[in-house]
């Protein structure tokens, strides 16, 4: 954890900066609250980290929360998703139906995928 956290770009200190708890899996878990609202704000950043964080599969505690969570906001926020992104999703839930057991968040991936695939085509007429 602490090497993907040391591999995200210097500029995402600032989610960090206003955290103060002391034990590890409880920042973790405010740190992820605090992309999170920054995805509700549209932020670059929040979604690049939670990007990064969905395409890594990183195991963490409440990753599977965090991860639909993410998925979630990324809905509402389509606009922020490129198609290379949008690629990189497909890869993703491509990977996740081919699990005996899949996980929590492939449903919300499969939404997001179905959300963008409707816009695409939306736009191409």
């Amino acid at each position: 954890m602490i090497q993907w956290l040391e591999s995200l770009p210097p500029n995402a200190e600032r989610f960090a900066d206003q955290l103060v708890e002391t034990h590890p899996i409880l920042w973790w878990s405010n740190f992820m609250g605090c992309i999170q609202a920054g995805l509700e704000e549209c932020d670059e950043e929040a979604y690049r980290i939670a990007l990064k964080f969905l395409l890594d599969d990183l195991k963490t505690p409440f990753g599977k929360i965090h991860k639909r969570q993410f998925l979630k906001r990324f809905r509402r926020q389509r606009q922020l998703i490129s198609w290379e992104d949008h690629r990189a999703l497909s890869a993703v839930y491509e990977r996740l139906s081919k699990l005996r057991y899949r996980p929590q968040e492939f449903d919300e991936l499969e939404k997001l995928l179905a959300e963008l695939d409707s816009d695409s085509s939306r736009a191409a007429h």
